[in-house]
């Protein structure tokens, strides 16, 4: 990497960064980095498949709001109809629930989207970060869940599916 790029990267890990420590290892040939990054993740075996959720085939969308404290529990704002996985036009939820000074999350039942809004502040957006890991906490069926992280005005067609 550039050194602007992680330079750029560290200040965004701090800013990110707000219960602990960011630890910055510069890989390079001869040192010991990668033991390192290992070490910090701990023993264990490396998955190598995602969890299979091919026998969720129906699911009830649930959207909550996500507090500027992390410390804070997630608010479930709405709760859609129930969808089918073969679906691709859901339109389950109100596109009015979602507030521009704030950010939600959205368990699709297939995948988890973080959106946060264009006038979100500082520690909502940094709490956005953390959401979908204190939710997989409330539900573990989402551990192995794709995240999308999602800005208001730039939409995926499949996030936007949700919303009527």
């Amino acid at each position: 990497a550039k050194p602007l790029e992680k330079a750029d990267s560290n200040v965004w890990a701090e800013n990110m960064c707000t219960m602990g420590t960011v630890v910055v290892l510069d890989q390079g040939q001869g040192d010991d980095s990668e033991d390192k990054f290992w070490a910090y993740l701990g023993d264990g075996d490396i998955q190598t498949d995602a969890a299979d959720d091919e026998g969720v085939t129906e699911f009830t969308p649930l959207l909550y709001r996500v507090d500027g404290s992390i410390a804070k529990d997630l608010e479930k704002v709405a709760e859609g109809s129930p969808v089918q996985k073969t679906s691709t036009d859901y339109k389950c939820l109100n596109k009015g629930d979602l507030k521009d000074d704030d950010v939600f999350l959205l368990d699709s039942g297939w995948e988890i989207y973080v959106w946060i809004g264009s006038k979100a502040d500082r520690y909502e957006k940094i709490a956005a970060m953390f959401a979908a890991d204190k939710y997989s906490k409330m539900d573990p069926r989402t551990l192995e869940l794709p995240v999308e992280i999602v800005k208001s005005g730039a939409e995926s067609d499949r996030f936007l599916s949700y919303f009527a």
